[in-house]
């Protein structure tokens, strides 16, 4: 669960028993990861900042075992401006209309061309670039990036001057856009911008099939899961549920929803509640670890502890530091 912190903060009190359950009694761990993103690597046994670029493009299948290219991604952003400042305030083309986003790329993929890039796109909305080699420069992770004034966030180096350059060309393209004109118009969300951020090579040596399947819709799973020729299904409830069924070793990277926070609680709710039979009577052992790399495992023997009453999540969480026995 990559943000479960943010969730428990969405729904203060609210009821998820087994959730609960499972944060309660389970024994405490930590797995020590600066991000998500490099907690999915640990997960399969590599310690290294996670190169998302190129794991999303091993995902989509624009590369391999072997590939040397150095992968930078590119997301469409809206940017949004102050008096003084300007900030990423959405990501993704998610909500775009189908007829929006052939143009929109278009704009894009004109102005990389003419600064001697290509864009690649992967699935729909996933934009990359292939570099023979590291531009020497050092983005930050979009996540990190977005409600943040740019002026704090971009590189600043001055190897970065041709890539601001890029940036702000992409920024003036997209803004004089018609397809843009006429979601102003509209008083739509505009994409006006894109980030770069994520570079990275693929890892030198094999993925370790860590996992016998991967139930994820997050690039970054499916390229390790890819990597490693792990089983990947999507993340829907019902294909973590199946491939849980069918034995093995299964990371479930569950992805949070746009259905709201109480929904999306209940989702979750209803996977671990449907997990508990099965723990009780021996079959199976869950770990949960959210997106910081605290975690909770759960067995027969750990779910036995009935001295280890339920809090309501945002109270498990936010008392999740605390040394537990």
């Amino acid at each position: 669960m990559e943000d479960l912190a943010a969730l428990a903060a969405a729904t203060p009190g609210a009821s998820a028993p087994a959730l609960a359950r499972c944060l309660a009694r389970g024994r405490p761990l930590t797995r020590p990861v600066a991000n998500a993103d490099d907690l999915r690597l640990d997960l399969f046994g590599i310690r290294e900042t996670a190169p998302v670029a190129a794991l999303t493009a091993a995902a989509d299948g624009l590369a391999t075992h072997g590939d040397a290219r150095y992968w930078l991604r590119v997301d469409p952003v809206t940017l949004t401006a102050d008096l003084t400042r300007v900030f990423m305030t959405a990501r993704g083309l998610t909500d775009i209309e189908a007829a929006d986003r052939d143009p929109l790329q278009a704009c894009v993929e004109s102005v990389l061309d003419d600064a001697g890039y290509r864009l690649l796109q992967g699935r729909p909305g996933r934009w990359l670039l292939a570099l023979d080699a590291d531009p020497g420069v050092r983005f930050t992770r979009l996540e990190d990036a977005l409600g943040v004034d740019l002026a704090e966030v971009l590189p600043d180096a001055a190897d970065a001057r041709e890539w601001r350059r890029v940036l702000t060309d992409v920024q003036v393209a997209l803004h004089n856009a018609k397809v843009n004109v006429r979601r102003r118009a509209r008083g739509v969300r505009e994409v006006n911008g894109v980030w770069i951020w994520g570079g990275g090579r693929l890892p030198k040596t094999r993925i370790p099939a860590a996992f016998e399947c991967v139930v994820s819709e997050h690039p970054v799973s499916q390229g390790l899961a890819a990597l490693a020729e792990s089983t990947v299904r999507p993340g829907a409830e019902q294909d973590a549920a199946a491939a849980i069924a069918d034995g093995g070793r299964v990371l479930v990277d569950w992805a949070v929803g746009r259905s709201g926070a109480l929904e999306e609680l209940g989702r979750l709710e209803r996977f671990f509640a449907g997990l508990l039979p099965d723990v009780r009577r021996g079959r199976l052992a869950v770990t949960l670890l959210d997106g910081g790399g605290r975690g909770w495992q759960l067995d027969r023997a750990a779910l036995r502890r009935f001295w280890r009453r339920a809090r309501p999540l945002d109270a498990a969480v936010s008392g999740a530091r605390e040394a537990r026995t």
